[in-house]
């Protein structure tokens, strides 16, 4: 880097640090991307400071964003100009990051330049800038609102469409021309489509078009034929297929979401039987229904991690005799594609394909960054930890890093864990679990009495609490066999110094029941169900004015 080059990055720098909340400089080497410089706003929560100069981008941001953000900076390279990247940080905040490419160049290392800030809002773009084709939300509200207008005589289609072997495509021409493949795809479609149809991108290799019902099947073959006509790229010659898969709407009580899903199964389908193939929904083989919706999940997963499609919700917990109101963080998943999601669904799907750590990771980071719009002193919120994730040799650092990045007390957050979860490498789950509550955290028993050594693990664990499992609140009634056990546990538990929580109460007698056991805290449906961080403070006001009739 020559002086006169170097005074002149500095001048740039300076300018943009007025302008934007983060200003940083990556050097390129190794294959890894390392922070050089580093200047962030006062007011900016963000994973960057001083001590992240000299570190890789994969030890300082989490593993949720570090494939996402790592491949727009080899896209940056690559492509040897600005990339532009905008990402939902909440329900209002958005951050727009730039990163630019430098003409620095030694031997052994490439500069880029980021910048970020963050944005209030954004409105939706109606359609996309390069493809010039309608973007997926507006695409989805179209057919929303032509659902709602079909009549009993009328029907509509959606083919949805996969690009076969992509991945070996982006092998012949690189990261750097694949977009441009995909937009000549796209226009070759559009070109062959009736004019009344919409097409839209729903990612990288995947498309979807709303068409009338009775000319979706010649329709998909005209496309299919379409695509036999070799594409010109960098005087290659590229060959493309698509599995293709149809779904038909014939009354307005079907749903975008479930009509989107439909399709999405008919052509993973298609793409099953070898790809080159149009299979419709009805078709579908009946037997091969949870394999399906396993893979399906899985590979939604992997993009709803990559675009940060989860959303967090929270439930009270409610403390009857101080009048004091903690919560628990849940998550929830809505997908583009697949509607929503139940989270008994895909966190089990998570754990098995090895992705729950990364969504653990996601909702720590995103905890730590909305609990201090609850402006409470005794506030604190309760996540949970799957198995693999309290085994993780990361997960103190992490949970450290995060508090401490995001300036909140480790003491405001409540970490939940299940009691089959600590059965492998129990002592070393043991001992871990002491450091982090000599750290700050507490720790609560989630789920207890359902296994056989829930004593033996009141006795070992470093626990501040326990929640009784819902199956013996649900059924609890003064003298039945329930009553006496939730007795039993309430007053065991708060004799070794443990806060009690019932789960799952739903109704006025079990309140009632459970204060007179001198029950810690209640936590269920009777006060509230898990809502959004923007509806808290609404549901804590109403929750308190409830309360004023259980306080003696």
């Amino acid at each position: 880097m020559t002086i006169q080059a170097n005074i002149q990055l500095e001048k740039l720098v300076d300018a943009l640090r007025n302008a934007y909340d983060s200003v940083y400089i990556l050097k390129y080497v190794g294959g890894r991307f390392q922070y050089e410089y580093i200047s962030v706003s006062e007011n900016e929560s963000t994973y960057l400071t001083e001590e992240s100069i000299g570190k890789y981008v994969e030890d300082v941001i989490p593993s949720y964003r570090t494939q996402k953000i790592t491949s727009l900076l080899l896209r940056a390279m690559d492509e040897q100009k600005a990339i532009q990247y905008t990402e939902r940080l909440n329900a209002a905040d958005f951050e727009r990051m730039m990163c630019v490419p430098l003409p620095l160049q030694d031997q052994e290392s490439t500069y880029i330049l980021v910048y970020s800030k963050r944005l209030e809002s954004i409105r939706e773009e109606t359609f996309e800038a390069r493809s010039g084709l309608p973007s997926f939300n507006y695409f989805r509200e179209s057919v929303q609102q032509k659902l709602k207008g079909l009549h009993d005589n009328k029907s509509l289609a959606l083919i949805y469409i996969n690009i076969d072997q992509f991945s070996t495509i982006i092998d012949r021409i690189g990261h750097a021309r694949i977009e441009q493949m995909v937009i000549d795809i796209a226009a070759r479609l559009k070109s062959i489509l009736p004019n009344h149809s919409i097409m839209t991108r729903v990612t990288g290799d995947e498309l979807i078009i709303l068409v009338d019902q009775e000319t979706s099947f010649h329709c998909a073959t005209e496309l299919q034929i379409g695509l036999s006509t070799p594409f010109k790229m960098n005087k290659l010659e590229i060959y493309v297929t698509a599995s293709m898969g149809i779904a038909t709407a014939e009354g307005s009580t079907d749903t975008v979401d479930s009509l989107i899903m439909q399709a999405y199964r008919a052509m993973f389908e298609a793409k099953q039987l070898g790809g080159n193939k149009i299979k419709h929904y009805d078709e579908c083989s009946k037997r091969t229904g949870n394999e399906l919706d396993r893979n399906m999940l899985e590979r939604e997963l992997k993009k709803a991690i990559e675009n940060q499609e989860f959303t967090l919700y929270y439930q009270p917990i409610v403390q009857l005799s101080s009048q004091v109101i903690h919560y628990e963080a849940l998550i929830r998943w809505v997908s583009p594609k697949l509607g929503f999601i139940s989270p008994d669904q895909f966190i089990l799907v998570a754990e098995e394909c090895g992705l729950i750590e990364m969504i653990d990771e996601w909702v720590v980071d995103r905890v730590c960054q909305q609990i201090r719009s609850i402006h409470r002193d005794e506030i604190r919120v309760s996540v949970n930890l799957s198995t693999k994730t309290l085994e993780s040799n990361r997960l103190e650092a992490l949970l450290l890093h995060t508090t401490k990045r995001h300036n909140v007390d480790p003491r405001h957050i409540a970490l939940e864990i299940t009691e089959h979860s600590i059965l492998k490498n129990e002592v070393a789950t043991i001992d871990k679990l002491k450091r982090l509550r000599e750290a700050g955290f507490q720790i609560a028993i989630d789920d207890f009495g359902v296994s056989h050594a829930s004593l033996n693990y009141l006795r070992l664990l470093p626990a501040n609490k326990i929640k009784i499992d819902k199956v013996f609140i649900q059924n609890v009634t003064t003298g039945s066999k329930d009553y006496h056990i939730v007795t039993s546990i309430i007053a065991l538990a708060q004799k070794l110094g443990m806060t009690v929580t019932a789960e799952g109460v739903e109704t006025e007698e079990q309140v009632d029941i459970l204060q007179k056991m001198n029950c810690d805290e209640i936590q269920g449906y009777y006060f509230s169900k898990p809502v959004p961080i923007e509806s808290l403070a609404g549901v804590t006001a109403s929750i308190r004015k409830e309360m004023e009739s259980f306080v003696n």
